[in-house]
């Protein structure tokens, strides 16, 4: 089931990609973009919910911020040209950079290498303290809805900071309408996204049942993330290879963000209303429990056993404690190396790139080995 689950994700992944994808010679949208990738990630969370799995869900919703923060960012940087276009100065024998000094002639221009620096947004400051608020809410131990009113604000907070004239310098305007055709193979994506969601979330849970050291939580974060972050990493790469950089670095902020301040709050209230208007039926233990039984006093007085008594306390959706003590923390580590970049104090090059991926594999390898001892 895994199996297939990454397969849909991937054709899902690069459909949708494609399907909003801008003719030559214009700069994608990077809000399109990350819609695109982020389709799969609502709809994995969309079943897990419905199936009262809600912990898969959130699982998921930290892996794939932390995998978007780290590899999808950190390839899209070390894959793309060079940040910092050089030419040499008439009667000067250094580099300077054009972008930076003046002085500089139209033929040293000219045999400069173009490129796009990757600066940031003031927006992008907002993911410290979304990081920051999932850790606060991690010490109750459970999602509650205060907490989802809390993410949503934190949401329109963002919305608010957004700075749309500064966006509009780094990437193009004037993009082209989705046509009737890239509407339907949109929606066909978004099909195939759930049948992946279906697989993924009860391969998940088979996988914890037949292992039973790894919880269905653990699962989410270290296989279903880096199933979902994967397929974002090629129509990164092509868009980095066109010069489009700032898009695809723009467009993994935005998934970050839309997972915690949009996609969170929708499962912490899809879960109570769940539980409110769909209760289910008996817990795993009742189902497979058998009968209670009472035997006559006459035969056995001893043996009579009184009915155990109805549990009472409220269902409540638990923060996993390996994505608090792990994903929350990386997050918050990675909203403050973002924070002067939204400041655009310091421009990520390469060497950034390939820390951040290797921070990646260092958060794959904690969560598979510390992970299974909470």
């Amino acid at each position: 089931m895994i199996v297939g689950a990454a397969a849909a994700f991937y054709v899902a992944s690069r459909a949708a990609a494609d399907a909003v994808s801008e003719p030559a010679g214009t700069s994608a949208s990077p809000m399109r973009h990350a819609l695109a990738q982020w389709v799969a990630i609502a709809c994995v969370c969309a079943v897990a919910v419905w199936l009262d799995h809600a912990e898969i869900a959130v699982g998921v919703i930290f892996s794939t911020a932390v995998g978007a923060l780290s590899l999808h960012l950190g390839v899209t940087i070390a894959s793309s040209p060079d940040t910092r276009a050089r030419a040499r100065r008439s009667g000067h024998g250094f580099d300077v950079v054009i972008e930076e000094r003046e002085g500089v002639t139209a033929g040293d221009a000219a045999e400069a290498t173009p490129a796009i620096p990757v600066r940031g947004s003031r927006a992008w400051a907002m993911i410290l303290p979304a990081g920051v608020l999932a850790l606060m809410a991690g010490f109750s131990g459970k999602l509650t809805l205060i907490h989802a009113l809390l993410f949503a604000i934190q949401g329109l907070l963002v919305m608010m900071v957004w700075d749309r004239r500064q966006d509009a310098s780094l990437f193009a305007e004037g993009r082209s309408r989705l046509s009737m055709g890239r509407r339907a193979q949109l929606a066909l994506a978004t099909a195939l996204a759930l049948i992946g969601g279906v697989l993924a979330v009860y391969g998940a849970v088979r996988m914890s049942d037949e292992t039973g050291i790894m919880s269905t939580g653990l699962i989410a974060s270290a296989a279903l993330g880096p199933l979902l972050v994967l397929p974002m990493i090629g129509s990164a790469s092509v868009l980095a290879s066109h010069g489009q950089t700032q898009t695809a670095v723009g467009a993994s902020v935005i998934i970050v963000l839309l997972n915690l301040c949009c996609l969170l709050p929708l499962v912490i209230a899809g879960w109570h209303a769940r539980q409110h208007y769909f209760p289910p039926l008996a817990t795993p233990a009742q189902a497979i429990a058998p009968p209670a039984t009472t035997q006559s006093a006459e035969d056995d007085p001893m043996a009579e056993v009184e009915p155990l008594p109805e549990d009472d306390m409220p269902p409540v959706l638990g923060f996993p404690i390996a994505v608090w003590r792990i994903d929350t923390v990386l997050l918050i580590l990675l909203g403050l190396m973002l924070l002067p970049v939204s400041l655009n104090l310091w421009e990520m090059r390469r060497m950034e790139g390939m820390l951040l991926i290797v921070i990646y594999a260092c958060y794959l390898v904690g969560t598979t080995f510390l992970g299974r001892r909470w």
